[in-house]
């Protein structure tokens, strides 16, 4: 791992904890946008790695399901939890009359971000942890205190 794809987890991990804080103040929109680019990050991290880049959110999300979900490497994340969080993420973001429910809010940053975050070889569940392998599987990450 480069420093670029170090550098990608670190945001991703800064991210998540950002989407912790705002889920307990109450921000729950912004508290998705943060889940979603926590997961966001992480992707791109592995793909960084594996020698892509990309400019687009949907390029990185298509590829990272092609090379690595479809393929069965990465068994942990589903490309409709990462879709769904990036549909989330646009409507939050986006939709004015859009209102983001707690429990939606608090799904959204428990289970995908943490993941993604995890099978890339970032900090849940703890700091140091190697990046799995090839066709290792995640059980939820419970969220640090």
């Amino acid at each position: 791992m480069n420093e670029v794809d170090k550098e990608l987890l670190g945001m991703a991990e800064q991210k998540l904890a950002g989407a912790k804080h705002l889920l307990k103040g109450g921000f729950r929109a912004d508290a998705v946008s943060r889940a979603y680019y926590a997961a966001f990050h992480a992707l791109s991290a592995v793909l960084s790695a594996s020698g892509f880049s990309f400019s687009s959110h949907r390029e990185v999300l298509s590829t990272f399901n092609k090379e690595f979900i479809m393929t069965g490497r990465m068994k942990a994340i589903r490309y409709r939890d990462i879709q769904r969080l990036f549909n989330d993420r646009q409507g939050g973001d986006y939709d004015p009359l859009l209102r983001v429910a707690s429990k939606k809010a608090s799904k959204c940053q428990q289970s995908t971000p943490k993941r993604t975050l995890s099978a890339a070889g970032g900090s849940p569940p703890e700091a140091g942890r190697q990046p799995l392998a090839e066709n290792a599987t995640l059980t939820r990450i419970p969220l640090p205190d």
